[in-house]
């Protein structure tokens, strides 16, 4: 609670993991993944882990590998961001979750969003700009500048954003659809949540 108390405007992207993905736990097989999660998160653990986290196939548990290391590098970093400034604070909380996907932004990828929140959309080589890209920038826009301007993102001719209520209500979701809708990951996080000790994640790769 010693934070500085002023609005707040954060979020994450739907493929964070995609960036960090040498990272991520093996996943070649399955028992390639639980042996690792095993090890990471404690033999009695396992049974929780599979349930956020599944791999009944060698798919599913690279899907899954690829979630957790996006969650432990950037989403359940800032779940707890978020969650702690609406639980401790008294000024608003907004938070978003990036999932716009074209030819241009194959993947909502970590760091995606910016080029849409400054207008900067430039070529990359995958596809061009599309009008829907063009779109969802200029709503992106609108909504931090009247942030940055009055604490609150809403304005008029946009969709609504809701304040945040805590772990699990809603976020706004940016993409092809832009509408509130309930927060992703939320059971995710709080499994995560469970090895976090005096502000420290206590498993081994963080």
């Amino acid at each position: 609670g010693r934070q500085n108390d002023v609005p707040l405007l954060a979020g994450w992207n739907a493929d964070e993991g995609l960036a960090f993905f040498n990272r991520a736990l093996p996943h070649q097989t399955v028992q390639a993944y639980t042996d690792a999660a095993t090890a990471e998160f404690g033999a009695a653990n396992l049974a929780s882990f599979l349930q956020a986290y599944p791999a009944a196939t060698a798919t599913q548990a690279a899907q899954s590998a690829q979630s957790l290391i996006g969650d432990q590098v950037i989403k359940y970093q800032t779940w707890g961001w978020v969650t702690q400034q609406q639980k401790t604070g008294r000024s608003p909380v907004y938070v978003y979750h990036f999932e716009q996907t074209s030819a241009y932004n194959p993947s909502a990828t970590h760091g995606t969003e910016v080029a849409y929140v400054f207008g900067s959309l430039t070529p990359t080589g995958t596809g061009a700009v599309t009008s829907q890209d063009l779109a969802v920038s200029d709503t992106m826009q609108s909504y931090w500048t009247n942030f940055a301007r009055s604490g609150n993102p809403n304005g008029s001719a946009l969709p609504q954003w809701p304040q945040y209520a805590g772990a699990g209500s809603q976020t706004m979701r940016i993409g092809n659809v832009i509408e509130p809708s309930q927060e992703e990951g939320t059971a995710r996080y709080q499994f995560l949540d469970r090895f976090r000790v005096n502000g420290l994640i206590t498993v081994s790769q963080q």
